[in-house]
């Protein structure tokens, strides 16, 4: 039925939290995803402009890889990351695929006891 699509929607995640508390002393760090994600978007497209500017040579000789060979030599470590543009793009991606799980949980460390109890949460909000 047409009404079951809008069930399907998820709340994205704004935030991500870190607490940390110490022997009384409490931090909170709110982290903006959503900057973040337009922050790493920015960057990959400035990078992918650079990449255009700057001749084939550079990336044979501190990549180890040209265009040409792109598709035929999968043999150095490098290779597998691809261009910079390109690992900006997939972690943006996986920060997307985080913020669709909504509010989460994801780290809850305690350590100690007593006065010299240490507490770290990590969740996304």
């Amino acid at each position: 039925m047409w009404n079951s699509q809008f069930c399907l929607f998820h709340y994205r995640s704004l935030f991500l939290l870190v607490r940390v508390r110490v022997a009384g002393f409490r931090l909170t760090l709110p982290l903006a995803l959503f900057l973040m994600d337009e922050t790493i978007e920015i960057i990959a497209d400035m990078l992918w402009l650079t990449e255009k500017f700057i001749p084939g040579w550079v990336y044979e000789e501190y990549f180890g890889f040209s265009e040409k060979q792109d598709q035929q030599q999968l043999k150095r470590p490098l290779k597998y990351f691809g261009y910079p543009h390109q690992l900006l793009q997939f972690s943006r991606e996986f920060l997307n695929e985080l913020r669709r799980h909504g509010r989460y949980s994801l780290v809850e460390v305690e350590v100690g006891a007593g006065s010299h109890k240490q507490r770290v949460s990590v969740e996304l909000l």
